[in-house]
């Protein structure tokens, strides 16, 4: 069995970690809007706001995209919106 002391004195891997779990995320370009945003910007409740943009994907108006954003723990996959033109 290996010496534990060494392993928790040594946490240069943490750092070899982080750095490769960081370059996986590319944050959402400017055209990319949140749900969330677009809800506060409409004024509409959860359920409507979802039910306008399963019909807005479903007409092929929008696109929708996940990306992992820093949620201030960790990442977490969000979707994205962006308007096809």
């Amino acid at each position: 069995m290996g010496n534990s002391r060494k392993s928790k004195n040594d946490l240069k891997w943490t750092e070899l970690l982080h750095d490769a779990r960081a370059e996986e995320h590319e944050p959402p370009g400017k055209e990319w809007v949140s749900r969330r945003e677009m809800r506060d910007k409409m004024g509409f409740s959860d359920g409507h706001m979802n039910k306008i943009l399963a019909d807005l994907i479903e007409a092929g108006k929008l696109e929708r995209k996940m990306f992992k954003v820093w949620t201030g723990s960790r990442y977490y996959p969000m979707s994205y919106f962006r308007e096809i033109k």
